[in-house]
């Protein structure tokens, strides 16, 4: 008897634990909340054969769809990892009403989630019939293979044509950043006006091949070459008027491009660099904190040592001895931070070895040795093509007041008063009417450009 009892127990247990599961709400909205930062996360479950899985969306860390590891659910407590060890990324929630709350802790740092039940957002499955064709195309660069999409009007004709060059960091051909389609929402306007547009992903991400980090700025200049001789195999493109657009690090990669062929016949910098990428990070940290609210004798601080690592960097310094810097370098904030936060960190060694390791894998390829060291202003010199120059005001990543002169001074120096620099006084790094222009604030903005953006692209293009 006290045998069937305790049966009927476990298996009532059981029943009521699956019951839950399948009863589980499907999507919540919400944030992660770590040193003094907010992050919004997006939590999405799904019970099949009553087996819980789930993904998380992180719109600012460019995560979307990454599988949960480790998911249980017993009862009203909630357990899942959304990173391999070491990182691991934990959470441990539990469940009220229609709410979740608990901690999260990575890397020997802790914090806390809270996140509520929300409507998902519908995709539109619909296909819309646009007045243009789209292709799915390749082309080759020695043994990297170039993926990308192809589109161009649907009337006979032949039309002028452009390359979207993405900016640093691996890009897929939408340019895609905290769920922005940058590239695809350019290629969209400029086709339906008339353009052919090839937009591509970025070597190692897709459908393309090769590894990014390992290749150069000189190395994607490249690659637009090569794009060039495949634009110059269809019958509807103008040989004779194509041109490229290049976004941040692509404002660099096109003048390159430029000065090598005489195919390119105008090149549109979307806030390109006009000086070197020391430079740019330099004054990247400085304009991004004080967008951010910091303390000017934090930001000076800040400054100065990224300052002592990238000269030390390209001083060609010892490994260990470079890396000493680095783990000096994370000791020393940690020791700055506040006693509130301090009581957030679990293990401070973890941290340090993990800042130390994170920030050399960034800095220690051949993508960043290259983009440190490289003065654009040269080049900038024999380009002789016309030139659109985009900057925007509120732009913390290029920033005008740094890059205008610097490439307008250069192109006529070189002989080249060909070209046009359009400001927008509200608008960041991706073209957003900004508040403050701080990266933090990308997520929270319309996904739309500024007024007078793409129409701008169009018409000075279809002028040339």
């Amino acid at each position: 008897m006290k045998h069937s009892l305790l049966v009927i127990f476990i298996l009532l247990a059981f029943y009521l634990n699956i019951n839950a599961q399948s009863q589980f709400p499907n999507f919540y909205f919400g944030s992660i909340f770590i040193m003094g930062q907010e992050l919004q996360i997006e939590l999405d479950f799904t019970t099949v054969n009553d087996t819980l899985s789930g993904k998380i969306n992180i719109p600012m860390q460019a995560i979307k769809g990454m599988k949960l590891k480790k998911l249980s659910l017993t009862g009203e407590k909630l357990y899942f990892e959304i990173l391999d060890p070491p990182q691991n990324g934990v959470f441990e929630g539990t469940i009220s009403g229609d709410s979740i709350t608990g901690s999260f802790q990575q890397v020997g740092i802790r914090g806390r989630f809270s996140v509520k039940v929300a409507e998902r957002p519908i995709e539109d499955t619909t296909k819309e019939i646009k007045p243009y064709i789209e292709e799915e195309v390749s082309f080759t660069k020695g043994d990297i293979k170039i993926a990308g999409t192809l589109s161009y009007p649907s009337k006979e004709g032949i039309f002028p044509a452009v390359i979207l060059i993405t900016g640093s960091g691996a890009q897929n051909r939408d340019e895609e950043i905290v769920g922005f389609k940058l590239f695809g929402k350019i290629a969209d306007y400029l086709t339906r006006n008339g353009i052919v547009v090839l937009r591509c992903d970025d070597r190692g991400v897709g459908s393309s091949t090769g590894n990014i980090s390992e290749s150069t700025t000189e190395d994607f200049a490249s690659d637009a070459l090569a794009g060039i001789e495949f634009l110059k195999t269809k019958q509807f493109v103008n040989k004779e008027k194509i041109g490229l657009f290049g976004h941040s690090e692509g404002g660099i990669v096109a003048p390159i491009a430029a000065a090598q062929s005489n195919d390119v016949k105008f090149i549109v910098l979307m806030s390109g660099p006009g000086v070197s990428g020391e430079k740019i990070i330099n004054y990247q940290i400085k304009k991004i904190m004080q967008a951010e609210g910091a303390p000017d004798s934090v930001i000076e601080r800040e400054c100065n040592a990224n300052s002592r690592i990238i000269s030390a960097f390209k001083a060609n310094m010892p490994s260990e001895e470079f890396k000493k810097i680095l783990r000096e370098q994370a000791e020393l904030e940690i020791s700055r931070l506040s006693d509130e936060d301090k009581k957030n960190l679990t293990d401070i060694n973890a941290i340090i070895e993990s800042t130390t390791a994170q920030k050399l894998l960034q800095m220690d390829n051949n993508w960043f040795r290259f983009f440190v060291n490289y003065d654009p202003g040269p080049t900038l010199q024999s380009v002789s093509c016309p030139v659109l120059i985009f900057f925007g005001g509120k732009d913390t990543q290029v920033a005008l007041e740094q890059n205008r002169e610097p490439i307008e001074n250069n192109l006529k120096l070189g002989g080249n008063n060909k070209f046009e620099t359009v400001v927008f006084p509200d608008a960041n790094h991706l073209y957003q009417n900004a508040n403050t222009g701080g990266i933090s604030e990308y997520a929270k903005l319309k996904k739309e450009f500024v007024p007078g953006f793409l129409e701008k692209i169009s018409s000075w293009i279809l002028e040339r």
